[in-house]
């Protein structure tokens, strides 16, 4: 138990299968033994002489399945630091290429999407030329696209599909009256403000 003490285990399980060595001991000798374990299992020195012969016998056998909890619990905890050290790393670099997060946020798999650059670039000039012909000539407000064109631009920027931030960023757009024109742009930086993009 002597390896990474900077570990500590919030809790360990006791088997049932132990319930019938327990129960033959004392109150005493039980509170003793638990007090003992739970000085163990926090990573403590500990002093078994008190206990009865009975009660060390228990107190060796309840200490493996305390060692396999804290062994599971460490391989467990250093997996997560590796993760999110590779994470740090990944996030601390150059900040100049949007990175898109597909799917749920709390997804412990590296499952951000790059953007491609030149597809951006092309898309960029497409927007642009779009944009001067999104206005009618009389200076009305651009026309709101359907929903499946918001759909299928976000499918071919971020190389998933996802209704529920399509609904949002429609909702949002309406919520503030914003005209359209441009509206590929405004979808980009919406998913840069609320997550779906961010800059690595």
């Amino acid at each position: 138990m002597n390896e990474n003490n900077d570990v500590k285990m919030p809790s360990f399980m006791v088997d049932l299968a132990f319930k019938d060595y327990i129960k033959a001991l004392s109150d005493t000798q039980a509170g003793k033994l638990f007090k003992i374990l739970l000085d163990y299992a926090d990573g403590e020195n500990i002093d078994n002489s008190k206990l009865s012969a009975s009660a060390k016998i228990t107190f060796d056998a309840l200490k493996s399945t305390v060692d396999k909890g804290k062994e599971k619990y460490v391989k467990k905890v250093l997996h997560n630091r590796e993760i999110a050290k590779n994470r740090k790393k990944k996030t601390s670099g150059d900040q100049t290429q949007p990175v898109v997060t597909s799917g749920d946020q709390r997804s412990t798999k590296s499952d951000q999407i790059k953007l491609n650059k030149s597809k951006l670039i092309s898309k960029d000039i497409n927007l642009r030329l779009s944009a001067s012909s999104a206005c009618s000539p009389d200076g009305r407000p651009a026309p709101k696209p359907e929903y499946c064109e918001l759909r299928k631009f976000f499918k071919e920027q971020f190389n998933y599909d996802d209704a529920y931030f399509c609904d949002e960023f429609l909702n949002a757009m309406e919520e503030k009256q914003e005209d359209w024109q441009n509206w590929q742009d405004k979808m980009i930086n919406y998913a840069v403000k609320v997550g779906k993009a961010s800059y690595e």
